[in-house]
């Protein structure tokens, strides 16, 4: 199972991104503990 290795934030989308295997990003959806504005 591969790992996450790099965490982006939120995106101009508003959900949240991530840096997967090969550079893809990987939506991760609203983290934990986050609230929009």
């Amino acid at each position: 199972m591969a790992r996450i290795s790099v965490f982006i934030g939120e995106g101009a989308d508003g959900k949240w991104y991530a840096k997967g295997p090969a550079g893809k990003l990987v939506e991760i959806g609203i983290a934990e503990g986050q609230m929009a504005d």
